[in-house]
């Protein structure tokens, strides 16, 4: 149940704070008075589409923030649970949302940040607004198949169906999880494999860095040597007469 909102820089309202009372509560006034911007506001902060122009003239941001009593059993809880977020469901929920004068927004789900799309789907499932010329719940489909499940009293299955799927959905991550490091073992393996085939083909002896290392320094020297003797030949050549 909607229990508090509070507004701060919505169009023409510079800060409002309602306390909402169980039972039935009527906003009333006349045209102009300012009831749709406190429904603008509220969708807001229940993630509703909105823009720069809800910012009050010569203000930096606005800003709507509305607490919820929910209970336990609530399937918002789940969907927090899923998306991350840590909540006490014996506590009150708060979606609060700040749209600056750019047009940046920002949404917090119990002071924690929240991307729009989860604060969109959240509000879906406590608030439901119904305009003049809007749809109704019952007339989006998506809504459709958890009236059925109430209907049949099939939310236990539901949840064990979930539940089983999450088990499976794990289990199978393990799997693919394994197999690429199987893969990766043979692979290894191969490339050892071949390594040590050329390893034996070299043959390789104990000393043999040692000897290999004393034939390079004699070659080194022996060229040093020729190249020497031709530099002398050279010369002696270019001292001689025709």
């Amino acid at each position: 149940m909607l229990s508090e909102i509070s507004i701060r820089n919505v169009v023409l309202i510079r800060s409002l704070d309602l306390d909402i009372e169980t039972g039935l509560t009527a906003l009333t006034g006349e045209t102009g008075a300012g009831k749709s911007i406190i429904l603008d506001a509220l969708g807001m902060a229940i993630g509703a589409r909105s823009d720069k122009g809800l910012v009050r003239s010569g203000a930096e941001k606005a800003q709507c923030t509305a607490r919820f009593k929910v209970p336990p059993q609530h399937k918002v809880w789940r969907l927090l649970h899923e998306a991350g977020f840590e909540s006490d469901a014996h506590e009150d929920l708060v979606l609060r949302r700040v749209i600056a004068k750019d047009g940046r927004s920002r949404a917090y789900i119990n002071d924690n940040p929240a991307g729009q799309k989860l604060l969109a789907e959240i509000g879906r499932q406590l608030l439901e607004v119904h305009g003049q010329h809007d749809g109704r719940g019952l007339l989006d489909n998506t809504t459709h198949i958890g009236l059925l499940d109430q209907f049949g009293e099939l939310s236990g299955l539901v949840q064990t169906c979930k539940d089983r799927f999450e088990q499976y959905r794990l289990a199978k991550g393990t799997l693919e999880n394994l197999e690429k490091r199987q893969s990766k073992s043979l692979e290894d393996r191969d490339y050892i494999e071949h390594a040590i085939a050329e390893l034996d083909r070299l043959a390789p002896v104990s000393g043999e860095d040692e000897t290999l290392a004393s034939e390079r320094r004699l070659l080194q020297h022996a060229q040093g040597a020729v190249s020497e003797l031709e530099s002398a030949q050279q010369a002696l050549g270019g001292g001689r007469g025709p």
